[in-house]
């Protein structure tokens, strides 16, 4: 029963991400240990591309 719960939180979560994907949204998914540095990277992609 809990995997169940987790598997289903978890394709929610995918559908959100998706959505906001195709609504244009710029996102960052990862793990909270990382995202420091995921989001720099993000944030340097982003300047790169001339979309600020």
């Amino acid at each position: 029963m809990r995997e169940a719960a987790f598997v289903k939180q978890n394709k929610e979560k995918w559908i959100a991400f998706e959505k906001a994907i195709t609504m244009g949204s710029q996102t960052i998914l990862t793990k909270p240990e990382n995202l420091t540095v995921n989001t720099i990277n993000k944030y340097l992609e982003l300047k790169a591309r001339g979309l600020f």
